[in-house]
């Protein structure tokens, strides 16, 4: 949703590949008349955030919010304007080649660091080929494989890669294949530049500092404070960014803020501008009616993901039965209110061949949300036959999620689900943000976790990608050689509606294998304080501060 200067709000609605066609093309950026009468109003906003980031490095961060705040003190080649639309960024000019291969931007003149310092295309070819040096640990380079060879230079198998500064203000692009969409592509956090200089004295915390996190974004990060009751992340208006003038925010304060009750009465308090948590005993419908919150549809999938390398997790019938007394819309009805639950892998709002047409209405209802007498029979029926009558031999479950009130409530529903119809045990793991991932996606060290996929871009490949065997992003060692085949087929066809129908092939393969479990397809619901224009969350969950202002008179 956008929150307009009328304050009227529309469906924001995400576009592909604005800028087509080859040769020469200069692009205006939009102009934003903030504030036109002129009152003088304090321009700082405070948002809120359940977790504080792991890291803000953006070759490495994949959380939501890490990558909200990293937008905002950097910027790529291109940027979302107003309306969600991609524009140029840090470049001035693109040429495209006839074949939509090669790409060739030129670097603005005034592009510059947050410090001062001239940035140049240099800077850019370094942050890109650090990405995917071999043995640099990310689970984000897999977007940069849409460059000629990035793949093969990730897995040491080419020396050579698509990504050449022909000199200070000219990098050259070449890509392995046409791609319609690579300008929406280039605004993720990957493919943000980032100071040679600084990253190489300290590689693993330069990120972590004040004096060291040197961006060239519209926002650079003033105060950190991490150790205080409610952590919070502080960043202030860039005046050496290209486009500062039309910057109107001075400052921008992230709270961290686990817990509905808390974020919600900050706002009521007038401690935070903008939340997301909706305690339970508020009716979500009535505070639509009222226009107190907001409801738009996001590209995000909730699951959680066996580890087949595990006993008795190798077993198909036991991935099933457990899958199957899941009650997603118990989940929905308690804990994500305004959500819808899965019925598939891929969610709704992902267009498919034919213009008008959704990706999950074509693919079907994969999974029944429902649990009834019926899937509970079944499913203890398939854990007899795996050899647990009754879960009687069934060990522990070690259930392991990142630590928020939401992920502890929706886990809590699962101990209940699998003890109640399956009579298995499980123990919840809550872990803080780093320790998580440590468990989860460097030592695979859970029997099933929790995974939340958030579209990069609004296309089925994003989701089915994540699960191939050798995707960075694919937890639990589950491999499936027909599936990799077709998603990787699917990759490298032109046809449009055979390329989705390699994909809905691969969607029910992975879901009929039960590698992971569907819980329940996100929806955007968040607040804010009707003086803070222009503030939305995208489909894809970005937030684009450098468009925000403060209005008290509007």
């Amino acid at each position: 949703m956008l929150k307009k200067i009328t304050k009227s709000m529309v469906l924001l609605i995400m576009t592909l590949g604005l800028i087509a066609g080859c040769g020469t093309k200069k692009v205006e950026v939009e102009k934003i008349d903030a504030n036109p009468k002129g009152d003088n109003v304090v321009q700082e906003v405070v948002d809120a955030i359940t977790s504080q980031p792991g890291t803000l490095d953006p070759a490495v961060c994949n959380g939501i919010d890490e990558m909200n705040i990293d937008a905002m003190m950097f910027e790529g080649l291109y940027r979302k304007g107003l309306n969600g639309q991609v524009e140029l960024g840090m470049a001035e000019e693109v040429n495209k080649s006839p074949d939509n291969l090669t790409y060739t931007f030129k670097i603005r003149k005034d592009a510059r660091w947050s410090e001062g310092k001239p940035l140049t295309a240099y800077d850019f070819e370094y942050a890109w080929k650090r990405v995917i040096t071999p043995g640099f640990e990310t689970d984000v380079d897999y977007m940069m494989y849409f460059i000629k060879n990035a793949e093969k230079y990730k897995k040491g198998e080419s020396k050579e890669v698509g990504i050449k500064a022909i000199d200070a203000n000219t990098l050259e692009v070449k890509l392995e294949k046409p791609t319609p969409y690579f300008e929406q592509i280039l605004t993720f956090h990957s493919y943000y530049p980032v100071r040679k200089d600084i990253v190489e004295k300290d590689p693993k915390n330069w990120w972590s500092k004040e004096e060291t996190l040197i961006g060239n974004g519209p926002f650079k990060l003033s105060k950190w404070e991490k150790g205080t009751n409610i952590p919070f992340i502080e960043v202030v208006k860039n005046e050496s960014y290209w486009d500062s003038k039309n910057v109107k925010l001075n400052k921008v304060t992230t709270k961290v803020i686990d817990g509905a009750e808390a974020q919600w009465e900050s706002f009521r308090q007038g401690k935070i501008d903008i939340g997301l948590l909706i305690p339970k005993d508020k009716d979500i419908n009535q505070l639509l009616e009222d226009k107190q919150i907001v409801s738009a549809p996001t590209l995000t999938t909730e699951y959680y993901q066996f580890n087949l390398a595990r006993k008795p997790f190798d077993n198909i019938k036991v991935r099933k039965a457990i899958s199957m007394v899941i009650d997603r819309q118990k989940i929905i009805t308690d804990v994500k209110k305004g959500a819808k639950p899965a019925t598939g892998y891929v969610p709704y709002g992902i267009p498919d061949t034919t213009s008008g047409q959704d990706f999950r209405q074509v693919g079907g209802n994969l999974i029944n949300p429902e649990v009834t007498e019926a899937p509970i029979k079944e499913a203890q029926k398939l854990l007899a036959e795996a050899g647990y009558p009754g879960g009687k031999g069934f060990p522990k479950i070690k259930l392991i999620v990142n630590n928020t009130t939401r992920n502890n409530e929706i886990a809590s529903i699962f101990k209940e689900n699998l003890k109640k119809n399956l009579n298995i045990d499980v123990e919840v793991v809550s872990l803080e943000t780093d320790l998580f991932k440590k468990e989860r996606d460097r030592e695979e060290n859970f029997d099933i976790t929790r995974v939340n996929w958030v579209a990069d871009f609004a296309d089925a490949s994003n989701f089915l990608e994540v699960l191939v065997s050798d995707s960075s992003n694919s937890k639990g060692s589950w491999a499936n050689k027909e599936y990799d085949k077709l998603v990787t087929d699917a990759s490298k066809t032109l046809d449009e509606a055979a390329r989705m129908e390699k994909l809905h092939q691969a969607e029910k393969i992975m879901i009929d294998d039960a590698c992971i479990m569907p819980i329940y397809f996100d929806s955007n619901i968040y607040y804010f304080k009707p003086y803070v224009m222009n503030f939305t969350r995208s489909s894809l969950e970005e937030k684009n501060f450098r468009i925000v202002y403060i209005d008290k008179k509007n």
